[in-house]
């Protein structure tokens, strides 16, 4: 908030910081360098290799998969990393700007770290997931609206 203040009266530092929190926020270019790498295993007939290079995507058990299961994997990753990495942000960003912007980011991030059921984050990791649930699902909505 107060680097918008401080940039609120210069058109070109306002259009500065909006870009440098766009670049910061949005994502989703490592994910889809290792889906391209999952793919390219999966299509060498490669499942080790695949199995392998899964955590780095997503949490499943790449044991627990054949080469349908983990194309699945992939493809539910890289679609919700969509959601959240690219159009909620975006979504935000433009309904609140800048704070928007990092506010979501946040707010993706907390879920992320304490979100999952663990006993360590138990009464915090709900919150933090539902938080999330709800920043997310104006950016879902799109999401599934523009892939359809």
């Amino acid at each position: 908030a107060t680097l918008v203040r401080a940039v609120r009266r210069s058109p070109a530092a306002r259009t500065a910081l909006q870009a440098a929190a766009v670049w910061a926020v949005v994502g989703g270019t490592t994910r889809a360098r290792e889906a391209r790498a999952i793919a390219a295993a999966l299509e060498a007939g490669d499942l080790e290799a695949a199995r392998a290079r899964l955590p780095h995507l997503c949490g499943r058990d790449p044991q627990a998969l054949d080469a349908d299961g983990i194309a699945r994997a992939v493809v539910e990753s890289v679609a919700e990393n969509t959601s959240d990495a690219v159009v909620g942000a975006l979504v935000w960003g433009a309904a609140a700007g800048v704070p928007g912007l990092a506010g979501f980011r946040a707010v993706n991030t907390l879920d992320a770290m304490v979100g999952h059921r663990s006993p360590r984050h138990l009464r915090f990791g709900w919150a933090s997931a539902r938080l999330d649930d709800a920043a997310g699902w104006p950016g879902a909505r799109l999401t599934a609206l523009l892939a359809a």
